[in-house]
């Protein structure tokens, strides 16, 4: 990045404004900064009357406790050299007299999807009320610090694009440093290499605890070890390209080994105030849908022993978790060595995903009781209601709320579980939803923020910008065309110029990128990186020459011509929707690819897929008036009853992400709110009913928790509750219900504001529809 764009970005940074330090200053271990998987804990002691308020950073993350008790997880992300600072109210929350504060820092020094590789530390202070400083990590007498050997330090990753997985080798006592007990200490020293740093931007999560777990089964297993095993890469010896431990370097292999113990029998599990363990044996739980939070437990260990705590989504095959149903394996276990007999309070450090909790014993012998999960969650987004005569709708809905809630925590992220990444185009959608969810866009802003404030991206082509961030993450062109779109929503949205004047010069980079690929008809041709449509056969036919890749490139700079003023932008887009059409249509679809030949031209590929023609409509290359037939045959053929007709069979299906969302876009467009009710029923009834939450594929190989889901709810207030519009300028929201929905009535609310809801309710009656607006702020109006 050029020194003026670098100084305007830190300009921008320091007017984000928000908390940051008086005092403190990043400490860890000398030499050991860049240590893979290090854990640290650290922790002060100090006057309950005297301090009002704790700030705190850390890389790779840390979680916070107050005698004993959780206080807090974080900081939210920041990009390469930035870091958010946390802030935590103490006022009401200590004791009279004494208090012990401590923290667990885990230094991952990975490269992963989920957070920037940078060197670890922790810097903390404390607050008085006047805002004088308590106590502050560098200030050499207030903060002291251990290793804590008690997480294991060389294991396999949680998956590729996630750091370390957990195995824990514990004693009974191995909490009791947080209350202040005596423990070995190190010496700390200051971090080199000191972060900027600004506040977190983002709202603080629901750390709220759930205990909801009911018995299914319980059962002997039997360790085979000539059960077929199907390893992660850290097992295999696969290069890690994100720097992970040798697989001769790893020690417990959580994975491996849990598919070796197999199921020998079936039994009921009452249900009862705890569950007894025996050497061989495991314990069955659902906890009813898919949530994100810190799995834990009281244990009672009689004989030391081994005991996983695996998880997730769903159950297949012969109904139990399988640790392979994911195309790209995560390590969804967290893994205990109780040493000695005792009472163990654990809960894991990382957040994890799941319906299901299998627990299975290797050698202990003890309980299990009180298994809870703390959630790790947006906290805002439950003021929207939606409720209609149809049940299905309601529980839609819900499923797709609580997906937004788990994917929205700090920045947008594609799904809790295996990447926790704040990828582009997910954030798109999931955009949307927190406005019509919350009445705000504060993750939105956090999420955009990291783009903006990051003065470089290791490893992306110059000018391009990465696929996800905060992350060591790869260049998807299509998905900066994608960001840029989000970011000319993001103004029309919230009316704000900062982040899109902060991202100028990040958009003028990327569109001079792209035009390095234009070929001789000013068509982008052979796209570097992993160019990527849909999760479909479309994903197949991304080369030479993508169509539905130059429809996203036309509407890209459409939206950078209208932020900026860019006049050639605008014409350039033009010129690029007439070339597609001269070329991609074939007088019945449009084709998705050409591909360059030995003599120079291009040939169409022949084959054309169902979100090739979403492409077309939703980016403005066809309308339905130019192309009556093709749109005639898409809305009335095409949707998820499409594989029992099995029409048109030549043209390949959609997937969720991101065809069939389009394709219900464009039904909302044209004004069809009844298709889109039953259209979403199919698509989505199934995966609301199995899971609570909505997912990324239309089957269950993959997250069943994605972000860009939830996108569903705003279709469901906008469309079929009938809040057509919200203009928050003018303070005014346009009513529009359809009289052909099928439903005798609906109700729903929808913040407008961080303190300002709207609420209404439609119902059949005489032949028509009468709208009864319940609620409407002060200072609103409301236009039916």
């Amino acid at each position: 990045m050029k020194a003026g764009v670098f100084f305007a970005a830190l300009a921008l940074c320091a007017a984000a404004g928000g908390e940051t330090f008086k005092a403190a200053r990043p400490v860890w271990e000398a030499g050991r900064e860049t240590e893979r998987n290090l854990t640290i804990g650290f922790r002060v002691r100090f006057d309950g009357a005297k301090a009002a308020e704790l700030r705190y950073s850390a890389s790779s993350i840390a979680r916070v406790w107050l005698n004993g008790e959780f206080l807090a997880y974080g900081p939210a992300r920041g990009p390469h050299g930035i870091d958010r600072v946390d802030v935590i109210p103490l006022v009401g929350r200590t004791l009279a007299g004494e208090n012990v504060l401590a923290f667990e820092v885990a230094g991952y020094n990975v490269d992963t999807f989920y957070l920037v590789n940078e060197s670890a530390y922790l810097a903390a202070e404390l607050l008085d009320s006047a805002g004088g400083v308590v106590a502050a990590t560098g200030d050499g007498k207030s903060f002291e610090a251990t290793v804590i050997t008690e997480r294991v330090q060389k294991v396999p990753r949680f998956s590729f694009q996630r750091p370390f997985c957990e195995v824990y080798s514990l004693k009974s006592d191995f909490a009791a440093w947080r209350k202040g007990a005596p423990r070995e200490t190190l010496q700390l020293s200051i971090a080199e290499g000191s972060p900027a740093w600004i506040g977190r931007t983002a709202p603080y999560p629901d750390y709220s605890v759930s205990g909801a777990f009911a018995p299914i089964r319980r059962g002997r297993l039997e360790y085979r070890e000539d059960a077929t095993v199907h390893p992660g890469r850290s097992v295999t010896g696969e290069e890690d390209p994100m720097r992970g431990y040798a697989p001769d370097e790893i020690g417990v292999q959580p994975v491996v080994e849990i598919q070796k113990l197999c199921e020998a029998d079936r039994r009921p599990l009452p249900a009862a105030s705890r569950y007894r363990l025996d050497p061989k044996s495991y314990l069955l739980f659902d906890h009813g849908f898919c949530d994100t939070g810190f799995i834990g437990a009281k244990v009672v260990c009689r004989k030391p022993g081994r005991v996983y705590f695996h998880y997730d989504e769903v159950l297949v095959g012969d109904d139990d978790i399988d640790v392979q149903r994911m195309g790209w394996q995560c390590v969804n276990a967290v893994t205990y060595d109780f040493e000695e007999p005792g009472e163990y309070d654990v809960e894991a450090f990382e957040p994890g995903t799941f319906r299901y909790m299998k627990i299975l014993s290797d050698g202990f012998e003890g309980d299990v009781s009180g298994l809870f999960v703390r959630a790790y969650k947006n906290a805002r987004c439950g003021r929207a209601r939606f409720e209609s005569s149809d049940d299905t709708l309601d529980v839609i809905f819900e499923a797709a709320r609580e997906t937004f809630s788990q994917n929205a925590v700090d920045v947008l992220t594609d799904c809790p579980s295996r990447e926790r990444a704040g990828w582009c185009c997910d954030s798109f959608f999931s955009s949307r939803t927190e406005r019509w969810l919350t009445g705000g866009n504060p993750v939105e802003r956090c999420f955009l923020e990291n783009f903006a404030f990051a003065s470089s991206y290791p490893g992306i082509p110059e000018g391009f910008l990465p696929m996800c961030y905060p992350a060591e993450a790869w260049l998807l062109p299509n998905w900066n065309l994608w960001l840029i779109i989000q970011l000319g929503e993001h103004f029309e949205r919230t009316g704000d110029r900062s982040l899109v004047d902060a991202m100028e010069p990040k958009v003028k980079g990327a569109v001079e990128a792209f035009r390095k690929y234009r070929n001789s008809d000013g068509l982008l041709e052979k796209l570097p990186g992993w160019v990527f449509i849909e999760w479909s056969a479309a994903n197949d036919l991304v080369q030479d020459v993508n169509y539905p890749s130059n429809m996203t490139w036309a509407k890209a700079l459409d939206v950078a011509a209208e932020l900026y003023g860019w006049k050639d932008c605008a014409q350039e887009a033009e010129r690029v929707r007439r070339t597609v059409r001269e070329q991609s249509w074939t007088g019945e679809w449009f084709c998705d690819n050409a591909v360059r030949q030995e003599d120079g031209s291009l040939k169409l590929s022949g084959e054309c897929t169902e979100t090739c023609q979403y492409y077309a409509f939703y980016f403005g290359t066809a309308s339905k008036e130019e192309y009556p037939e093709l749109w005639k045959r898409l809305v009335e053929d095409f949707g998820p009853k499409r594989k029992t007709t099995e029409l048109h069979p030549q043209i390949h299906f959609a997937n969720a992400f991101v065809g069939n969302y389009l394709r219900l876009e464009l039904l909302s467009r044209d004004g069809r709110a009844a298709q889109i009710l039953d259209q979403a029923k199919g698509y989505f009834a199934g995966m609301a009913a199995r899971t609570g939450t909505l997912w990324e594929h239309d089957y269950i190989t993959n997250s069943c928790d994605h972000g860009f889901a939830s996108h569903v709810a705003v279709m469901l207030l906008r469309d079929v509750l009938g809040i057509a519009k919200i203009d928050r300028a003018s303070k005014t929201v346009e009513l529009k219900v359809d009289s052909a929905i099928p439903l005798e009535f609906c109700r729903g609310t929808v913040p407008l504001s961080e303190t300002e809801d709207l609420e209404i309710a439609w119902k059949k009656a005489g032949g028509g529809t009468e709208i009864d607006i319940v609620h409407c702020p002060e200072g609103w109006s409301c236009l039916k």
